[in-house]
C-alpha cells in the first residue's frame, strides 16, 4: 500500500506545481497558501518521522491494545495538518 501512496502523492505535486504555475503571481502573494503549503510540509515530515521511526515497530503492535503514544500522536498530526491543507486549498479560490 506505500507504494502506491508514494506514487499518488508523486501525481499530487506534480498537478499541484501545474496549477501553482497558472496562477503563480496571485498565490505567491497570498498568506492563506503559505500556511497550506506548511501544512503540507509539516504533513510529509511527519509520515517520513512515522515511517522511519515509529512504525517500525508497527508488527509487534497488538491489535487488542491501543498502539503506543508515538502512533498516536501522529496520526493526530497527520488528521489535522491534512484537514487544514484541504481547507486552506477550498478557501484559495475565495479569497
Amino acid at each position: 500500500l506505500l507504494p502506491l501512496a508514494r506514487i499518488g502523492f508523486g501525481l499530487t505535486v506534480v498537478s499541484g506545481l501545474v496549477l501553482f504555475m497558472m496562477q503563480a503571481r496571485t498565490l505567491a502573494v497570498m498568506p492563506l497558501f503559505f500556511v497550506k503549503m506548511g501544512a503540507v510540509a509539516i504533513a510529509v515530515a511527519n509520515t517520513m518521522i512515522f515511517h522511519g521511526g515509529v512504525f517500525t515497530s508497527g508488527g509487534g503492535w497488538r491489535h487488542a491494545s491501543p498502539p503506543p503514544r508515538r502512533a498516536r500522536v501522529a496520526a493526530v498530526v497527520s488528521l489535522v495538518c491534512w484537514t487544514v491543507a484541504l481547507v486552506c486549498g477550498r478557501f484559495l479560490a475565495y479569497v
